[in-house]
This record gives structure tokens, C-alpha cells and sequence, in this order.
């Protein structure tokens, strides 16, 4: 399910293409028509998402566990770094906080968002023909009710910020970061995900806010 609805993003692509070559060129009603199509799909589109998301939401609750949140990291992290084959090196992962911290939470959603936004560093890294290191800090917020994971990396993209603020709050966007990662984040494990600029190197990072114990609805 998780797969199905990361897929419709990619629906997009072509369709894109369409307006673009609709746009360009010198009739109207083609215009119209594409148009027309680009609306009542992505209309469809929105309707088939929200259905997968009450799937997951459901589907969520037969899944929780403890779950040691360094462990669960080092595990995304291993599972992505096979799936990706980057050209300018090996990135150095680091684990910053508690690494005998637990949650109570949907360990497969939660590896899926993380290993999902570690894909996202991984484009960085190979747009900018470079790669840095990725820094997860996991600390507590909320009188320990919330855990805080900030992923945060060394290369830095100008524009970045900004370019993934507008994608966050694009509800017809083509990218996973708004259609999966952010659904599955509010949805199924009750939190929030949000952009900052890092501190310490001045580029982007992403946080990522659940509970330590997770709702059982």
C-alpha cells in the first residue's frame, strides 16, 4: 500500500509534459481539454491517496512496538545506502543523542519516512556532485513526549529552504516529500515534519516530530 500511493506521484511526469506541450502551442481547445484532464485527475488522484491514507491508519495499529530509535535509523540508513549507488564517494552517517532511547510507535512507517528523507540527501549529494556527511540528531522535546529527529548534511544547495517549504505546502505537488512522507508523518504516526536551516553548516534540514508512545486510533 505504502508503494501504491508513493507511485501516484509519478503520474504526474508525463501529464506535466502534456500541460507543457498544451501551453506552447496553437490551439485553444487542445488547451482547454488538457487543462480539464490535469483538474479531474488530480482531483482523482487526491481521492485515491486519502482512501490509502485510512488504509495505513488502520493497518497502522496491528504494527506497534518498541523501537530503539538508534537501531531503527542505523537500519534506513544501511537499507538506503545499498539501494543507492553515488558517484563522488561514500557518505558518513552520525547518530547525535540517546542511542538506548526507545518510542513506542509504527516501526515500518517510521523506517519508510526516514528512509525516504535519506533518499532526498542522496539526490542532494549527486545533483551537487559531491557528497558530505548526514547528521540524525534525535533529542526529546515536550517533557519527553515528542522525540525530535533533525536530519541535516554538510553540502550545501542554495535554495533549497525555500524550494521545500513550497513543496510541503503544495497539496498538488509531484514530489513523495508532500504526496507520501507528510500523510504517513500526520496520518499514521501522529506527527510533524517540517524544514530549518542548520545551525552549525547553514544548510537545510529536515525535522521530523513524533510521539514516544504512539495512539492506538
Amino acid at each position: 500500500m505504502h508503494d501504491l500511493k508513493n507511485d501516484t506521484a509519478r503520474f504526474n511526469a508525463p501529464l506535466q509534459k502534456l500541460l507543457a506541450i498544451a501551453e506552447n502551442g496553437d490551439y485553444s481547445d487542445l488547451k482547454i481539454e488538457c487543462y480539464s484532464f490535469a483538474n479531474s485527475f488530480a482531483a482523482s488522484i487526491r481521492e485515491f491517496e486519502s482512501q490509502c491514507d485510512q488504509v495505513l491508519r488502520k493497518s497502522s495499529v496491528r504494527s506497534l512496538r518498541n523501537v530503539k530509535v538508534s537501531e531503527l535509523i542505523g537500519n534506513a540508513w544501511r537499507g538506503q545506502i545499498k539501494k543507492t549507488k553515488l558517484q563522488n564517494g561514500s557518505p558518513r552517517g552520525i547518530y547525535q543523542g540517546d542511542s538506548n532511547l526507545e518510542i513506542f510507535t509504527s516501526e515500518y512507517e517510521l523506517r519508510l519516512v526516514i528512509e525516504n528523507l535519506i533518499a532526498n540527501v542522496f539526490d542532494h549529494f549527486t545533483r551537487r556532485k559531491q557528497v558530505g556527511e548526514v547528521k540524525f540528531t534525535v533529542t526529546l522535546e515536550h517533557s519527553g513526549s515528542m522525540i525530535k529527529i533533525k536530519i541535516s548534511d554538510t553540502i550545501h544547495e542554495k535554495g533549497c529552504y525555500n524550494k521545500v517549504r513550497k513543496i510541503l505546502d503544495d497539496k498538488d505537488t509531484p514530489y513523495t516529500l508532500c504526496r507520501f512522507v507528510r500523510p504517513v508523518v500526520e496520518k499514521v504516526l501522529y506527527g510533524s515534519i517540517w524544514p530549518e536551516i542548520d545551525d552549525e553548516f547553514g544548510n537545510l534540514c529536515m525535522c521530523l516530530q513524533v510521539p514516544t508512545k504512539s495512539k492506538t486510533r
